[in-house]
């Protein structure tokens, strides 16, 4: 039987084990032509930071060098787009995301680019928060429940633009919750946060790192992963009140699918290498993110898993241009 996609998630969530002893670096691509790092989102931002943080810490195992493209726009169409009309010839790297499994879908006529990478590997999934006001009547995430189930018009929530993973994680909690709510749409995280402290949604949908800082203001009430926040002890997760959701954002890279071997090899190396190194484990922690076992296949398989499930979503949502 098909596993679903939290199950998989859940299996694929590790502790990365200790560093290995020092090796000889990998050998560059070339030595005199830099690997072009596109992302389709600014710099600053989250998928931006990720990567360039792993670019710092492959100069430990190679001399290949880096540059990043940022290529904006589009819910990372544009990227996306460009990516795909790069010679297959290993020098450009995509930072891929788990929305971009969703965003081709609501582009008429656009043809599946899922089938047309060589994935690399996740990197950090990020599991989502569900967070509500201090002074909430929602003293726990049972409340909220109940409160679903009992007037399901009043549950608000909120989250970035409709197609992200954060409304399609939204869609997938209320199928498996029993009730349905309505899905407001803010431009940025600050204007969510502000949304929900000024009590215009009742919850909220973000990632740790949205509110590291603000719990005084914003009080998480569930975290959608496979075990606990470390950070925030106290804060359950859905799988252990019987609900098996686990669902948030996870990043990571491909690059085209006919790239030569050796690109390849070279990629696979590379990966392994930085994230088992200590500096990205401290980062993975300074996020609140987690590290998923997923590279090659099994990070193409999550990816497709998460287009199927967002495709019904999509076309009642009419979506699709």
């Amino acid at each position: 039987m098909k596993k679903i996609f939290s199950a998989v998630v859940a299996a694929a969530l590790f502790a990365a084990g200790a560093t290995a002893p020092a090796q000889e670096k990998i050998p560059p691509l070339a030595a005199n032509r830099a690997v072009t790092v596109v992302t389709g989102s600014g710099p600053g931002s989250s998928i931006d930071t990720m990567l360039r943080t792993f670019i710092d810490v492959a100069a430990k195992y190679t001399d290949q060098k880096f540059t990043v493209e940022n290529r904006t726009g589009g819910a990372g169409i544009i990227a996306t787009n460009y990516v795909l009309r790069q010679p297959a010839d290993g020098f450009t790297l995509f930072g891929f995301t788990r929305s971009y499994t969703i965003n081709w879908q609501t582009q008429k006529n656009m043809e599946n680019p899922l089938v047309k990478y060589h994935y690399v590997g996740i990197t950090m999934f990020s599991p989502l928060v569900l967070f509500t006001y201090a002074g909430s009547p929602y003293k726990t995430v049972n409340d909220m429940i109940a409160a679903g189930k009992a007037n399901p018009a009043e549950q608000k929530w909120g989250g970035p633009f409709l197609g992200a993973v954060e409304w399609l994680s939204a869609n997938i909690m209320w199928q498996k919750l029993g009730f349905k709510g309505q899905y407001v749409a803010f431009k940025d995280g600050a204007s969510l946060n502000a949304a929900v402290m000024g009590k215009h949604v009742l919850i909220g949908l973000g990632d740790m790192s949205d509110i590291v800082g603000r719990e005084k203001l914003l009080v998480p009430l569930v975290i959608a992963a496979g075990q606990r926040d470390p950070a925030a002890p106290n804060m359950p997760t859905f799988k252990e009140l019987g609900y098996d959701i686990v669902e948030g954002n996870f990043r990571g890279f491909v690059t085209l699918k006919d790239v030569p071997q050796r690109a390849k090899e070279f990629y696979d190396r590379l990966y392994t290498r930085v994230v088992a190194d200590p500096r990205w484990k401290a980062y993975l922690a300074e996020n609140r993110a987690q590290m998923l076992d997923a590279r090659g296949p099994a990070m193409e398989k999550l990816c497709k898993e998460s287009a199927e499930r967002a495709a019904p979503f999509i076309r009642e949502a009419g979506l699709t241009k």
